[in-house]
């Protein structure tokens, strides 16, 4: 090993001193020399954000250390396959998994430090359990799609509701005020992940309406008879002076009509319609 006092670059072990003077005398002294010890480095703070979307996006970062980390160099390991995974002290576009973190001192002395846990952000994911579709009715936009549930969402989520042309028709969960028409949710959460709905389409359903009601009057002869609607809706009210509804007297939005000059007992009839739906002509 040496034939001098000194002697370096041992490696930890036991080694033996022998001294022999001129005259033949000799005596010997053992000396143990310890392994070196790794100077401890902890991570005293770290950012870690698990994977999603179903790819290979976390990351972990090490902010900072109990000791210097100029002074060490580390290298990350994929703990499941044993593959080192990067160096450094972050790793960047890992899958889910667990990654050990080992340091190596200015000695040569290596050591694990951390263990990162990266986890995988679930997909959003639609649930149409407690889903409520209403189709239009009279054409009138009444239709309605509510109660989706969206499970999974990394807040903030965005909405946004396209038709059959792919015009934007909404950016709530819930939409109304709906026509006929195909409709798909498309929705983009906190963690980038995008999704999207199956479509829905609604139809329209024309129904006969209910008449509008009326009192019968008593007027003297030759006076002005004032019909007073009894059960006015939002629509279209037309005064005809036949049940087929072919003679044409007035029409207004209030169902009130005025007839002039009345010389005899005299029925009329009023239809109502709103939309596309009409009641019958109705005396």
């Amino acid at each position: 090993m040496g034939n001098s006092v000194d002697v370096y670059n041992l490696v930890a072990g036991s080694y033996q001193l022998k001294v022999t003077n001129a005259t033949g005398c000799s005596q010997s002294i053992s000396v143990a020399v310890p392994p070196a010890m790794f100077k401890y480095i902890n991570v005293t703070s770290t950012s870690l954000r698990n994977a999603f979307c179903n790819q290979s996006n976390g990351f972990v970062t090490l902010n900072s250390f109990s000791q210097d980390p100029s002074q060490y160099t580390f290298r990350w390991v994929n703990q499941s396959t044993g593959v080192t995974a990067g160096t450094g002290t972050s790793l960047t576009n890992i899958s889910e998994g667990s990654y050990e973190l080992f340091a190596t001192d200015n000695k040569g002395c290596e050591q694990k430090i951390l263990l990162g846990v990266i986890g995988r952000t679930p997909l959003p994911e639609f649930d149409y359990s407690n889903i409520n579709i209403k189709n239009d009715q009279c054409q009138l936009h009444q239709g309605a799609i509510t109660g989706i549930q969206i499970n999974n969402l990394v807040s903030p989520t965005t909405y946004t509701w396209y038709d059959q042309n792919a015009t934007i028709v909404g950016n709530t969960p819930d939409l109304q005020q709906l026509g006929t028409g195909t409709y798909t949710l498309k929705i983009t959460d906190g963690g980038i992940c995008p999704a999207e709905s199956k479509p829905f389409t609604l139809i329209n359903l024309d129904v006969t309406l209910p008449p509008p009601a009326y009192d019968n009057i008593t007027i003297p002869k030759n006076a002005n008879a004032n019909l007073q609607i009894r059960n006015a809706s939002a629509g279209t009210y037309r005064l005809y002076a036949d049940a087929a509804g072919t003679i044409l007297l007035d029409e207004n939005t209030s169902g009130n009509f005025t007839v002039n000059h009345l010389t005899a007992d005299t029925s009329f009839y009023v239809q109502y319609l709103s939309g596309t739906c009409s009641s019958r002509p109705h005396r």
